[in-house]
């Protein structure tokens, strides 16, 4: 009776602390500078205004009846098929339109034989006085390729409404090209991922004509030049600083970082600029404008159903930006964003955290519980399995605690009985080695 009151003590223990921790998760201070409601961009979607990867241009008098060009990609619940270049335009960075007469999406996946176009990048020639829209495709098996590999595409407009046929420029094995043209040359940086051997690096190449390029450079973000902790962003000159800036998110996809280079290849300490309270499940991708003394940081802002948006913070300082609010909606458009804050089927919620979060760094505990199990029963005879099923409980909530934005009751019980799972597998697994052991002693 004592052993199983005990029990009873020690996990109910434990769902108080894991409910305070919830609760301490989900009532951050507000963050001001995040944005917490979105740009309205209308994309060729009917109904489906979901939009992510922006990147924005200006110019010092309106170009072709505008002064802010965007780039973006529409992608409607992580939709990829659908997520092919698009343009949008404004004059005050706040209300975005189509421009009269351009029909969006300006390059489509089904002409270029890819499964999917992504991560979008719009730039201005101004010694040719054009637009160029470089982006990723990847190759299609259908379609005779292999499904993996990148290919970095480029169409060109002297308008902004009428726009070449694509051009292939060469295989990318990176992600995120942030694109920049100097006067004289294309700076291009990507960002490494593990599906192409190049992750943990951001490296740096250029080319005069778009056709004969130079190796890549390992670039260095602080000290580190090879096992960076990157995934979207984007690189913009500051002509009053006179140095080149980085705004990218981590892998954890929950703030913007920022920093400096004045050579393109060394890039100062990382800072965060933009740090999610709560409010996004994740963000993404960021890109920096500076006018006039003004920063304006515009980032990819996605919700709990995988709506996918674009937010904006600005300030004068990069250390102090504010993030658009419900008071700014109406300078933003006529018609207010649509949040579609839906409610989410418990089990379409579990099982998206079982895809999401049964990662499988967590097996790498099986053998650390092991060799606890053994020095448990070599000097304290305690019942090792209740220990072992304890601390696989306390593991297993307490990575869900970090990983999963809990914004309401449905989502806090899908986490806790997600980490139960976990936790029956690490325990399992624990057991297993445990008795092998015992056997063959």
């Amino acid at each position: 009776m004592k052993k199983n009151r005990m029990i009873f003590i020690i996990l109910l223990i434990f769902v108080i602390l894991s409910i305070a921790l919830f609760n301490v998760k989900n009532n951050k201070d507000y963050n001001e500078n995040l944005g917490h409601t979105s740009l309205y961009v209308e994309t060729y979607l009917a109904g489906k205004n979901q939009l992510t990867h922006p990147n924005v241009i200006k110019f010092d008098k309106p170009w072709h009846g505008y002064k802010y060009w965007m780039g973006y990609t529409p992608y409607p619940n992580g939709d990829g098929e659908e997520e092919n270049p698009s343009i949008a335009a404004s004059n005050d960075m706040y209300k975005w339109e189509t421009p009269k007469n351009l029909a969006n999406p300006i390059a489509d996946n089904e002409e270029t034989g890819c499964n999917e176009l992504k991560d979008s990048q719009l730039i201005y020639r101004d010694d040719l006085d054009r637009l160029e829209m470089w982006y990723l495709g990847r190759v299609s098996k259908n379609l005779g390729g292999d499904g993996e590999t990148l290919l970095l595409f480029r169409k060109t407009s002297k308008d902004g409404i009428n726009w070449s046929k694509y051009q292939v420029i060469r295989e990318f094995k990176y992600v995120s090209p942030a694109i920049i043209w100097d006067g004289e040359k294309y700076c291009v940086w990507g960002i490494g991922f593990e599906g192409q051997g190049t992750k943990g690096v951001f490296d740096y190449f250029e080319s005069k004509d778009g056709t004969n390029w130079s190796d890549p450079v390992h670039c260095k973000i602080g000290n580190d030049s090879k096992t960076l902790d990157m995934w979207h962003g984007n690189v913009t000159y500051n002509e009053k600083l006179k140095c080149y800036e980085l705004v990218y998110i981590p892998t954890s996809n929950q703030e913007v970082y920022y920093t400096t280079s004045k050579d393109k290849i060394n890039f100062d300490k990382p800072k965060t600029i933009v740090e999610n309270d709560g409010t996004w499940t994740r963000l993404y991708r960021p890109t920096l404008l500076f006018e006039n003394n003004q920063y304006y940081c515009i980032y990819g802002s996605i919700g709990e159903n995988n709506e996918n948006y674009i937010s904006m913070s600005t300030g004068k300082d990069i250390n102090n930006l504010t993030g658009i609010s419900d008071k700014d909606i109406s300078e933003m458009a006529d018609t207010p964003m649509e949040k579609c804050k839906e409610k989410i089927p418990f089990m379409e919620r579990l099982s998206e955290l079982k895809k999401t979060f049964f990662r499988l760094e967590l097996l790498v505990f099986i053998p650390l519980l092991f060799v606890l199990g053994i020095i448990f029963e070599k000097n304290h005879k305690s019942d090792i399995n209740r220990i072992i099923i304890i601390t696989s409980l306390l593991i297993c909530e307490f990575y869900m605690f970090l990983k999963v934005n809990f914004s309401s009751i449905e989502s806090i019980v899908a986490g806790l009985i997600m980490g139960v799972i976990q936790a029956f597998v690490l325990t399992s697994g624990t057991m297993y080695l445990l008795f092998i052991s015992k056997k063959y002693k």
